[in-house]
């Protein structure tokens, strides 16, 4: 659950890209001001601040259960068209918008500092990767695991699944792989911390790095253990 009041407006534009468009609808500028709260940004406007709130609070949902608890309940297919949802996101929004912010940081300021470039290349990397991974994902792993919950209901056979524990255990490698480049980044940025002395260009970029790896982490263990634990466990 997140707190609005403390959550600066780069943050927020991060976890949830369509409060921006709400932002800007207001005349709030969250490019130059990404380093303030809303009660900052607006200012003494009791009544905006409170309006902004109610409809901050729609788009982050938050009286909702987390998307880990809902997936427990849901069905593979269901589960499954969530992350393609999600890999839909990434792969429109998400990386190109990380990708473009830190080739910015590495093309300006690999003077001072140098390691902006191995960052931005690193970046790209996993952009490279997981944009295979994901078609992967959904041209070969998911119609397979779809096809485990038609084993229970005696509509295919365990033999058209033989290679599912070999898929799985291909995606689980390549979410290793994808750790690895992601922690590389981590050791890079000192934990996302920004460099003392820079200018704001520095804040989102970090930022949204930072919550890569958060969300990252999430679809890993999505996939690897609620995704993959409910077809193993009808197979058995």
């Amino acid at each position: 659950m997140y707190n609005l009041n403390k959550l600066l407006l780069a943050e927020i534009v991060i976890l949830k890209p369509e409060a921006g468009v709400l932002l800007k609808s207001y005349g709030i500028d969250y490019t130059y001001k990404g380093n303030q709260t809303l009660e900052m940004a607006i200012g003494e406007n009791e009544e905006l601040l409170m309006q902004l709130k109610k409809e901050l609070e729609i788009i982050f949902n938050i009286t909702n259960k987390s998307a880990e608890e809902k997936l427990e309940n849901a069905s593979i297919l269901e589960i499954i068209n969530i992350i393609i949802a999600k890999h839909s996101h990434y792969n429109q929004v998400v990386y190109p918008t990380i990708f473009r912010h830190t080739q910015f940081l590495a093309s300006k300021f690999n003077t001072r500092f140098p390691e902006l470039i191995k960052i931005a290349d690193l970046f790209a990397e996993i952009k490279k990767e997981q944009e295979v991974h994901m078609l992967h994902e959904e041209m070969f792993l998911f119609p397979k695991l779809k096809l485990s919950e038609k084993v229970v209901d005696g509509k295919t056979d365990k033999a058209n699944l033989l290679d599912l524990i070999e898929a799985i255990n291909e995606m689980k490698t390549e979410h290793k792989n994808v750790n690895q480049l992601v922690n590389e980044i981590k050791a890079l940025t000192k934990n996302y911390h920004m460099p003392p002395d820079v200018s704001n260009n520095f804040l989102i970029p970090f930022m949204e790095l930072e919550e890569f790896e958060k969300d990252l982490a999430k679809h890993i263990y999505i996939e690897n253990n609620i995704l993959v634990g409910k077809a193993l466990a009808l197979l058995k």
